[in-house]
């Protein structure tokens, strides 16, 4: 029994095409529908997944609110989505590493601030490697700052919720071992993927929100979390895909995929955008 509902403004074609990758090993119910202008109606009984024109406006904020917010999938190919979105966005909702076949990643435990550079440079050094140009290479670095920056100092709180380090990020803190992230980096078919795992599960729609409500204007400094919350804005613009897997107080999984060949400026281009919360521990497997 299938457990794809697709809207009636899906095309025939692209039915076919999504259950290809969607069908077979996802075990989660899910609605498909397509829109403009993000203006469509949430079924709050099942995880929708909205396909799009890609370009990220302040319309689509209202449709990654709320309990399940919907997974946001560019069409950039004549109209349909790509192979390498469809399998990320099935990686996402079935529990399964995020690892494309034939990568080999490279995988880094950062525990600590140094760590963060170190894992920077590795980013941009393999996207170098695989012809990237150097603006590539520095989109690369500049995100993997940014994911881990998250992961290593944003994400981890003491055992009665204070944030252990987000309000020190100047002062390069020195961070527990127990508090340690990790990170993997892998090109394939001339993308980049820079994933970045925490143990704690906290991350929400929150920064999205409003780095999605703000998208296109002049960025709006947030301290609320420590940070400028420029980190997000960062993240998507430079991103040509962007997934987040959350297992809460167990695990928060980030991905950021940039082709290799893409323009220097990303953030008009087309994009996804998929958060996931899962309710299942297998949600939080790493990559390997």
């Amino acid at each position: 029994m299938s457990l794809l509902h697709f809207d009636p403004s899906l095309p025939e074609a692209l039915r076919h095409r999504v259950s290809h990758f969607l069908d077979s090993e996802n075990p989660i119910a899910l609605q498909l529908t397509l829109v403009a202008d993000g203006t469509v109606g949430l079924d709050p009984e099942r995880l929708t997944v909205t396909f799009f024109d890609g370009k990220l406006g302040p319309a689509h904020a209202r449709l990654l609110k709320g309990s399940r917010p919907a997974l946001l999938c560019a069409l950039r190919e004549a109209g349909e989505p790509s192979d390498w979105e469809l399998a990320l966005l099935s990686s996402l909702v079935s529990g399964r590493p995020f690892d494309p076949a034939d990568t080999a990643w490279i995988h880094l435990e950062i525990g600590s601030v140094g760590g963060i550079g170190t894992a920077a440079d590795a980013a941009s050094a393999l996207a170098s490697e695989a012809g990237a140009s150097a603006t590539v290479s520095k989109l690369a670095s500049d995100v993997t700052h940014e994911l881990l920056a998250n992961a290593l100092l944003a994400a981890p709180v003491d055992a009665a919720g204070v944030a252990r380090y987000a309000t020190r990020r100047d002062s390069s803190p020195e961070i527990s071992p127990e508090d340690a992230c990790t990170f993997s980096v892998g090109t394939h078919a001339k993308r980049i993927y820079l994933v970045a795992s925490d143990r704690f599960g906290r991350l929400t729609t929150g920064p999205l929100v409003r780095a999605v409500e703000g998208y296109g204007a002049k960025v709006q400094p947030d301290t609320s979390g420590g940070g400028a919350g420029l980190g997000t804005r960062l993240i998507l613009e430079h991103c040509d895909a962007i997934a987040f897997r959350v297992v809460p107080g167990h695990s928060t999984e980030a991905v950021g995929v940039i082709e290799l060949e893409g323009p220097r400026r990303r953030a008009g281009q087309p994009k996804s955008l998929f958060f996931f919360q899962s309710a299942d521990a297998r949600g939080g497997q790493r990559v390997r």
